[in-house]
């Protein structure tokens, strides 16, 4: 329960004049409402307080507008990047595939029979496949977020619980 003095001092505090800050050369939006020879009316601090809140209220509410707004550009441009990155692929499996033909090309002018510069090309792609997937698949493990992990579970490098 509040003590009495606290009490006091909070109706105090209500009662307190307020003057508003107006930017230089502009009336108070109170003084326009006035009438002339009139007390202007006061402010108390719970007033100010309340404007105090709308104010932040209203600055959260642009910061998450300007927030919204730059995450729909940042979705567009990875779209646009990923549209970029796919036609990319395209032209490399289209690149790689001529390199390869015309490595086949030079087999057979070199006296390799067709078929085996058909198998040798196959085997070429076999090979950069295999070494490419184990290339991504050791690059997989970073995915986990393994310090994040132990720094939540609260576990050191060594796994021994801190």
């Amino acid at each position: 329960m509040a003590s009495p003095d606290l009490l006091a001092w909070v109706a105090a505090l209500s009662q307190l004049p307020v003057t508003p800050a107006t930017p230089a050369g502009e009336p108070a939006a109170d003084a326009a409402v006035a009438t002339p020879g009139a007390a202007p009316a006061q402010r108390g601090a719970f007033d100010e307080l309340s404007g105090t809140f709308d104010a932040m209220r209203v600055t959260v509410s642009a910061f998450v507008a300007l927030a919204a707004l730059e995450a729909r550009r940042a979705g567009l441009s990875l779209i646009g990047m990923a549209a970029c990155v796919a036609f990319a692929a395209v032209c490399a499996v289209i690149a790689w595939l001529g390199i390869i033909a015309a490595l086949m090309l030079g087999a057979i002018s070199l006296g390799l029979n067709a078929a085996g510069a058909l198998v040798a090309g196959a085997a070429l792609n076999l090979v950069v496949g295999f070494v490419l997937v184990r290339l991504a698949s050791s690059l997989g493990t970073g995915l986990w977020f393994p310090a994040t992990r132990r720094q939540i579970a609260g576990v050191d490098a060594e796994g021994i619980a801190r």
